[in-house]
């Protein structure tokens, strides 16, 4: 039954089509008025059936496509703007809605039910409107949930399961042109304006009243360490509204903070960062112990989450979420005195965090430029330097470096090399000749048995004796450009590799370099030491220390 006002609704059309000027888009608005009600009709028409069902879905597709063919043929421009760019949940929106109608008729716009005005040809109309924000914030309706595992909980929210991001909030409009009802509903913007870049207009989002972060998700201390912890909060208020209260930290039993509390007190748009010193209790065992924030205001609200504002030209601004929270690793891992009295020298990598966490076991970790190593600093004060991931892809300056680099290894350095492309090899940058394959080798599975092709070699036992355990809990993946051959001086110490893989030994090489080491390491240990993974730590202090 539903046939021919579908097929009424098809030859208005196409009949627009044909009659479409660009310049002349009035000519077409008649047309698309009368197809506009045989499509609704049609939708009215279709069975409650599974396939009637899925009919409707196409058809009400259509039907919002002829609405706004006929608002673009009407040269309608819908606006809804709100004074503030961020607004607490459940608050009130003072919105300005604004309608043009650039258009050769006059159109009806229904402000309510019973109430409706003209608008001319040419002629901007103008009214308040006060909504209702959501209860929730601004977030991908796919992080609401805790993941389950490495999953996303995927709700089905408001039909949004499948996009990228939950719809804007967005204001109705409902407007009659040419006795066909066209209902649009336009995203609710905030009008900035900048001296430099002039207006922009950017979404307006729901954000908590209070945003509350920890400075970091994830700390390292040696389990038998009596230095406090410092942990720091920063509060921040969001909505332009001042807030009072308290602020909290809520720690593990017999943990104890220097204060446990702090009184606070924020101007509208405002943040504050405070500072705790956190003690464990003696004898802690090793473990992961989780410490929280919580602000509680003074009308009893309390807030554990913040979020910060992703926020790029090229982008329009996206809040990312986090708990108030921090997973803190107490790690059985000895760590010689030498690497806490002489610096470690550091080239720092691509997004490298590796030395803010050798930080965290007491361990002096000083960055190395390309200045610093081509002539600036007398590398023999370090015991140890390091090379961050891709360094030679990503700075190429400090291939000059390389040589003098070698020459401190081969009067007594141990150098660790953390994972390098190809260029590193086939520059000649390695003291000895490596291949790696194309693709290169790694290993994925994170879970992967490892095997100890060389159990007693001191990079495996002292000061830490690596075994099973410490191959527990690592995250993403064991590691990545594992070389596939090598000269005989390098000497493998490891095996590994992804199921149904022949057993890889390229994790772990280290060859003698004059009276030095040099060691070249694929695994993630830029990973796993952000993520806390106490046998990398273990194992990485071992490479510092280059079994001394």
């Amino acid at each position: 039954p539903a046939t021919r006002p579908r097929a009424a609704a098809d030859s208005g059309a196409a009949a627009a089509r044909a009659a479409l000027r660009p310049r002349a888009p009035d000519d077409v608005v008649a047309i698309l008025a009368r197809a506009l009600p045989l499509l609704v009709a049609a939708d009215s028409l279709l069975p409650a059936t599974p396939a009637g069902r899925e009919l409707s879905w196409y058809v009400r597709a259509e039907l919002e496509d002829a609405a706004a063919a006929l608002a673009a043929a009407q040269r309608l421009v819908f606006d809804a703007t709100a004074p503030a760019e961020q607004v607490a949940p459940g608050s009130n929106i003072e919105v300005t809605e604004t309608l043009w109608n650039g258009g050769a008729r006059p159109v009806t716009w229904h402000l309510t039910p019973d109430s409706a005005i003209t608008v001319g040809p040419g002629e901007l109309a103008t009214r308040p409107l006060r909504l209702s924000a959501p209860g929730t914030v601004t977030e991908p309706y796919f992080l609401r949930s805790p993941r389950q595992g490495d999953l996303y909980a995927w709700p089905e929210v408001d039909g949004s399961a499948g996009l990228p991001f939950d719809p804007p909030l967005a204001v109705p409009f409902a407007v009659t042109v040419a006795g066909a009802p066209v209902r649009v509903r336009q995203e609710l913007t905030y009008r900035a304006v900048s001296a430099v870049t002039g207006e922009s207009r950017r979404p307006v989002r729901v954000a908590p009243a209070v945003s509350v972060l920890l400075d970091r998700e994830a700390a390292v201390r040696p389990r038998d360490t009596t230095t406090p912890l410092p942990v720091v909060v920063r509060l921040a208020e969001e909505v332009g509204a001042p807030v009072e209260g308290e602020l909290r930290l809520q720690l593990p039993s017999g943990w104890t903070a220097s204060p446990l509390a702090a009184p606070v007190r924020l101007a509208p748009g405002e943040g504050r960062e405070f500072r705790f010193a956190v003690s464990p209790p003696a004898g802690l065992r090793a473990g992961r112990y989780e410490i929280a924030a919580a602000f509680r205001d003074a009308a009893g609200r309390e807030y554990t989450r913040g979020f910060r504002l992703i926020d790029y030209p090229h982008i329009q601004p996206y809040p990312l979420f986090a708990d108030a929270h921090m997973a803190v690793t107490a790690v059985d891992v000895t760590v010689p005195p030498a690497l806490r009295t002489r610096p470690v020298g550091y080239v720092m990598g691509a997004g490298d965090e590796v030395p803010a966490a050798l930080a965290q076991l007491g361990i002096r970790v000083e960055p190395l430029t390309a200045e610093s190593l081509g002539a600036g600093t007398d590398l023999a004060r370090y015991g140890t330097i390091v090379i961050g991931v891709r360094v030679f892809d990503t700075r190429p300056e400090l291939a000059g470096a390389n040589p003098r680099l070698l020459e401190w290894v081969r009067s007594g350095g141990t150098l660790v090399v953390q994972y390098q492309q190809a260029v590193w090899a086939e520059r000649g940058l390695a003291p000895y000749p490596l291949t790696f394959a194309r693709p290169a080798d790694r290993v994925t599975d994170e879970t992967a048995p490892v095997t100890m092709v060389e159990p007693a070699s001191p990079l495996l036992t002292v000061p830490n004796r690596i075994g099973a355990a410490d191959w527990l809990g690592w995250v993403q993946e064991r590691g990545l450009w594992f070389p596939r051959s090598w000269d005989a001086h390098w000497q493998p110490l490891l095996a590994m590799a992804d199921p149904g893989q022949e057993p890889q030994q390229g994790a772990l090489l280290v060859a003698p370099f004059g009276t030095g080491t040099v060691i070249y390491t694929g695994l993630a240990f830029f990973r796993q030491l952000p993520a806390g993974v106490p046998g990398a730590y273990r194992l990485f202090v071992n490479l510092l220390a280059g079994g001394r």
